[in-house]
């Protein structure tokens, strides 16, 4: 080998070490370049569930819970205890969604009472609280069979905080039989709207 194929080898092999440093160089440079800065941005939403409270009221004015049956007992006028043939009692009864996010549609029916033979029993929506002859409105059920099971009664929509007012009569036909004995229960079903 001549010393001028030394000087071009020594050349090549200076240009080879020179672009793999320039190479190294690099790449550090794009080591650098992905341990770049970062920043975060986070979205979330938070999540509950809406409620209403459906009580019912023997004054108009306390209004409780009670989801339980036999519930509150309505006062019934005196004699209740004591019906004859052709006798009728008359007691009420307020409901209202007390509190909530929401409002709702109501249902009545008196699927739970104990049937007797020779009671049937009335209901009318009143303008305020009570049965006398200047509260009393149009009959929503008349003379349905006490404990029939009677088909469920839509009342429609009730707002958050509007009571609506109901007078139960009861009244006691021929077939009465003596001595006995009977529980009227009625259920109001409130379903909240969205």
């Amino acid at each position: 080998m001549g010393a001028a194929d030394s000087a071009q080898s020594t050349g090549r092999s200076t240009k080879f070490r020179a672009i793999l440093a320039g190479g190294l160089v690099l790449g550090v440079g794009a080591a650098i370049t992905l341990a770049a800065w970062t920043d975060e941005e986070f979205a979330s939403g938070n999540f509950g569930a809406g409620t209403f409270v459906f009580e019912g009221s023997i004054n108009g004015t306390d209004f409780t819970s009670n989801p339980d049956t036999p519930g509150q007992e309505i006062s019934f006028e005196v004699g209740a205890q004591e019906l004859s043939p052709g006798d009728a009692v008359s007691g009420a009864y307020s409901v209202q969604v007390t509190e909530g996010d929401y409002d709702a549609t109501v249902i009545l029916n008196d699927g739970t009472s104990e049937p007797a033979t020779g009671l049937t029993y009335s209901v009318v929506e009143t303008e305020t609280h009570g049965c006398d002859s200047a509260t009393v409105g149009d009959p929503l059920i008349t003379d349905a069979a006490l404990g029939s099971g009677a088909a469920d009664l839509e009342l429609g929509e009730f707002q958050v905080g509007d009571a609506r007012s109901f007078c139960f009569t009861v009244t006691a036909g021929d077939d009465l039989e003596q001595g006995s004995a009977a529980t009227g229960i009625w259920q109001f079903t409130a379903t909240s709207m969205e």
